[in-house]
């Protein structure tokens, strides 16, 4: 499964705080046998509102839903969460599978 990750940061600062966020978070993530598929800025808006902008797109590969699960529960995962949420105004989380 792939976690689809839109990501719209805090001003002054908030990029710069989930570069911490993803720095802490990598290791748990591979450890679950996880890996980054794909991390971009966003770019041009060709088609919504201007609310659809997304500074950040993010795509997280897992072995299994359970793996994600297993992180995202594991204590360590929990303490780092607070700065992944500090560091946004609004996100969007979409688990997607192949069809």
């Amino acid at each position: 499964m792939v976690m689809l990750n839109l990501l719209a940061f805090v001003p002054d600062g908030g990029r710069e705080r989930y570069g911490e966020y993803l720095r802490r978070a990598g290791p748990l993530v591979e450890a679950v046998g996880g890996r980054v598929v794909f991390l971009g800025h966003g770019a041009e808006l060709l088609l919504g509102t201007e609310h659809d902008r997304w500074d950040e797109v993010l795509l997280i590969e897992y072995p299994t839903r359970g793996a994600l699960l297993e992180m995202s529960r594991s204590a360590a995962y929990q303490e780092i969460l607070p700065i992944r949420n500090e560091s946004l105004v609004r996100s969007v989380l979409l688990a997607v599978r192949p069809s």
